[in-house]
């Protein structure tokens, strides 16, 4: 993290509960944080269509904000991969220009989800020039609520980043080499994402059980296998809530290396788990 010199609120979105850090101004240094849970969704009644499945997170976050102290500064929010949709586009040297980019990644989304979904969705392409780009894809009636929230708390949007990207930005570095496999992990969530010399090569956002990690092994050898790329394993970076997916790896064979954030001032170790994702922002 770099030094701001305004207070900043980072803010961690998921379908169970809603993580809440505020930064001082300065070098980062946590001065307050909390854990909103997330309201049950009601129950199905057949005379009303269900909400979205972002509603509870939202109403979270409105609760959340109220609550902290201190208003003014720049809110940060980090999406968890439940809300986010994730496509990779081949790389094409045809398009041009930014307009032409999100045109075919809203094709590219449409032609799997049709295309109402699509059109209801704000959708932004990571560049990389000469190799695969990847697009996310979000609500946009999530984005324009995620707005209102931050102004109704005195606070100025700054960005929302898919717990992917964010991720990814964060360990950039650590990811380097031939070929890495990135295993991203949140309750309920897997992401399996392949990178060929620091490129996009195939990326699965999965559903996961409570016993996903003693699964991981034979998911990433199906994802390998998928991706044409069972013969040559690579290294497996893991960054997870805990340790059991990196011991299931281990116990497997593979190589693994553990991503884990430094302590932060003014956090304690006991809280750091559950604000986690909002600190990648």
């Amino acid at each position: 993290m770099s030094p701001s010199w305004r207070e900043s609120v980072r803010a961690a979105l998921g379908p169970g509960e809603v993580g809440l850090v505020r930064l001082g101004a300065g070098w980062p240094q946590v001065v307050e944080g909390r854990v909103v849970p997330c309201a049950a969704p009601a129950a199905a009644d057949p005379n009303k269509p269900d909400g979205p499945p972002w509603a509870p997170a939202l109403a979270a976050l409105r609760d959340g904000l109220a609550a902290l102290d201190g208003r003014g500064g720049e809110l940060t929010v980090v999406l968890s991969n439940h809300f986010v949709r994730y496509a990779l586009l081949p790389w094409n040297e045809g398009l041009a220009g930014e307009a032409e980019e999100l045109a075919y990644a809203r094709h590219r989304f449409a032609q799997v989800y049709g295309e109402a979904a699509a059109q209801a969705w704000d959708i932004r392409v990571s560049p990389d020039g000469g190799g695969p780009q990847l697009a996310c894809a979000v609500d946009a009636g999530l984005i324009a609520g995620l707005d209102e929230a931050a102004a109704a708390a005195g606070r100025r949007l700054r960005s929302v980043q898919p717990y992917l990207m964010a991720a990814y930005n964060r360990w950039r570095r650590a990811l380097a080499g031939p070929l890495t496999w990135f295993v991203l992990a949140e309750p309920g969530r897997l992401c399996l994402a392949a990178l060929q010399g620091g490129r996009w090569h195939d990326l699965a956002n999965l559903r996961a059980d409570a016993g996903w990690a003693g699964a991981l092994p034979g998911l990433l050898a199906r994802q390998r296998l998928l991706a044409g790329l069972d013969g040559a394993p690579g290294r497996v970076c893991v960054y997870a809530p805990d340790a059991a997916a990196e011991q299931a790896l281990q116990q497997a064979g593979e190589a693994v290396e553990g991503l884990r954030l430094p302590p932060l001032r003014g956090l304690p170790a006991e809280r750091a788990a559950d604000l986690e994702m909002a600190l990648n922002g």
